[in-house]
């Protein structure tokens, strides 16, 4: 598995999603796309909000479960799909804030956005990020 490789991949994979969520706020900041088209629900406030508290931990915590470290010390050729899991993990919630910020011009979705948002940086990937968990999950390996 070729590292620069694998980290070029990851690295555009999201910079892709949150471009997407970039373009989103461009589009609904400059008017084009529709505001306020819905009213302001709170199962859809809801059921953001219950995303986003699902996704951010899960994504961060996603490669300290026991069952994923034990699965990438025998297969660490696994890693860039877990990666990329966890990157759309936090992409998800972020790009459903912005766009049903827009929807319903209310801002606790641009507040679930904006934490999905700080979270990419305790996860955005690089090599010495893979290079890192990778021999943290070997290590583990080898404990008895």
């Amino acid at each position: 598995m070729d590292e620069k490789k694998v980290n070029c991949r990851l690295n555009l994979l999201a910079w892709c999603l949150v471009g997407v969520a970039a373009v989103l706020l461009l589009l609904g900041e400059t008017e084009v796309l529709p505001l306020g088209l819905l009213p302001t629900s709170y199962a859809l406030q809801i059921c953001e909000c219950l995303v986003m508290l699902v996704c951010v931990p899960l994504a961060l915590k996603l490669m300290a479960f026991r069952s994923v470290r034990g699965r990438l010390a025998a297969q660490p050729r696994l890693y860039p799909s877990l990666a990329a899991v966890r990157i759309i993990l936090l992409a998800l919630p972020m790009i459903a804030g912005v766009a049903l910020y827009f929807l319903m011009l209310d801002t606790s979705m641009l507040y679930c956005a904006l934490i999905s948002t700080l979270a990419f940086i305790y996860i955005w990937p690089s090599e010495d990020r893979q290079r890192a968990e990778l021999e943290a999950h070997n290590k583990e390996e080898l404990r008895p």
